[in-house]
């Protein structure tokens, strides 16, 4: 965990690939970048319920999307890091393992003592 989060203040974008094998809900690190402050662009529109375009997060659909998102974030860090923010903030609040169990004893209708 120290590794991911030295690395993740290290860099600037993360490119987040979802369309081999995550097509069904986002990967894990679609929450630990963001979760760790971490900036991300990715391919999963489709995960919009976690993490709001253009918000607290930038998706892309083609490679000029992507190419073009990347250049504009590069270009324009002050966006950018509001975007992180706000995707670090929602994360932190919404989607930690301890309001997943939450939700998952909830729709079994058990409580976490059993």
């Amino acid at each position: 965990m120290k590794e991911e989060t030295k690395a993740l203040s290290a860099g600037h974008i993360f490119v987040n690939i979802h369309s081999i094998g995550h097509v069904t809900g986002p990967n894990m690190r679609f929450f630990n970048v963001a979760g760790l402050g971490g900036f991300q662009i990715s391919d999963g529109p489709l995960f919009r319920r976690y993490l709001e375009p253009g918000e607290e997060t930038v998706y892309y659909s083609s490679e000029e999307e992507f190419v073009d998102g990347v250049r504009f974030y590069l270009q324009n860090v002050p966006a950018a890091e509001a975007i992180r923010a706000q995707a670090q903030e929602r994360v932190r609040r919404d989607w930690t393992y301890s309001n997943w169990l939450d939700q998952v004893f909830a729709l079994l209708n058990l409580t976490p003592e059993g």
